[in-house]
């Protein structure tokens, strides 16, 4: 790193050290609900007529499907096509299944889905990036996954903040390992170390980004501004019901013993990320800023499997993701991220209503 003043510049990053902020952009896990994240992004780009949206960022951080959503834009792509990769691909990773087949895959402890289909999906979403080696990547990017052998949190990461010396990761296994979810896929292998779904450690990966980047350029807090998309999760998710809890007979005591591992896991990501935001919130105040669909339309079934990729959760996500922008758009905070922007003004969608790589250069 160079000397305070100076800047550097690695690859197609320019960091200049002398700059009033440093913008990070946090995304959340949360199975297909990423297509909420990369649709809010979308509404963002087009309402703000952003050319180049990862360009107002020094760092993209991700968790499970939000690294999928930051990879995406690392690569150069623009949302809408990380909408549509969503869209395309989302089905084909999580086919429907019968309560009956899922029910045997769990009590057999076998991963419900093919992390195979995963593989295709990055392969044709990202095309030759996807095998590139994530510490080469021009943008800069870091995945966040958790680690068997150290039993903590593992982040890949592009330039300038990736780790001398180590041995580099394609970008593919990186996202494998980073969305390697309990339950729903095995974990992921890379050397000698089995990586499991970020979201254990830190679904909303804002701790380790600020981590990094004070840590990486020696910057203080108050030079640092999050931007965090969620992933439009329920308010109150319906898996923990009272009704259900209280409930026996054949299917009562069949539903408990099909999501009762699943239950566990999301609690334990939910919990955790609840603590993360919060001291987020606490280390940097205001310029924490999160957005994620009011809590009053976070309702419905729709949205409460990770793996719900059918067609009216799709539209549920896509108008959530609107709802979110409508409300958002006017906001100087939002703004703030994307320097003079001005929002091209938006009118209330139906839900189900349709709508119709360059270089990165991080200098402000």
């Amino acid at each position: 790193m160079s000397a305070p003043g100076r800047g550097t510049d690695r690859g197609h990053c320019i960091v200049s050290l002398e700059k009033r902020r440093y913008n990070i952009l946090c995304l959340s896990g949360g199975g297909y609900r990423g297509l909420f994240s990369a649709a809010v992004l979308d509404s963002i780009q087009r309402g703000y007529r952003v050319a180049n949206l990862a360009a107002h960022f020094d760092l993209i951080i991700g968790t499970s499907t939000g690294g999928l959503v930051g990879a995406g834009l690392a690569a150069g792509m623009p949302p809408h096509s990380i909408v549509r990769a969503f869209e395309t691909f989302g089905h084909r990773i999580f086919p429907s299944r019968s309560d009956l087949r899922r029910a045997y895959r769990k009590l057999t402890f076998r991963s419900q889905y093919d992390p195979r289909r995963v593989r295709s999906a990055v392969v044709s979403m990202l095309g030759d990036v996807a095998n590139a080696y994530i510490e080469d990547l021009p943008a800069p990017l870091a995945l966040v996954a958790v680690s068997r052998m150290t039993q903590g949190h593992r982040v890949f990461c592009s330039s300038p903040y990736a780790e001398r010396g180590i041995t580099p990761t394609r970008l593919v296994d990186a996202l494998l390992a980073t969305t390697a979810a309990p339950t729903y896929f095995p974990e992921h292998r890379i050397e000698f170390d089995w990586l499991i779904d970020g979201g254990l450690a830190a679904n909303a990966p804002s701790l380790i980004g600020i981590s990094l980047l004070r840590r990486k350029l020696a910057l203080p807090a108050d030079k640092i501004h999050v931007l965090h998309i969620g992933t439009a999760a329920p308010a109150e998710p319906q898996s923990f019901d009272r009704h259900h809890l209280q409930s026996f007979g054949p299917r009562a005591l069949w539903r408990r013993m099909l999501n009762s591992t699943r239950d566990l896991v999301l609690l334990t990501i939910e919990a955790q990320e609840s603590l993360a935001m919060e001291i987020a919130e606490a280390w940097i105040g205001d310029r924490y800023v999160y957005v994620d669909a009011p809590d009053e339309d976070r309702q419905g079934d729709e949205l409460t499997r990770l793996d719900n990729a059918s067609p009216e959760a799709t539209r549920k996500l896509r108008w959530l993701a609107e709802q979110t922008w409508l409300k958002w758009q006017d906001s100087p905070l939002l703004r703030s991220f994307f320097g003079t922007a001005r929002p091209v003004m938006q009118h209330p969608a139906r839900p189900g209503a349709r709508r119709a790589p360059p270089s990165i250069a991080i200098v402000r």
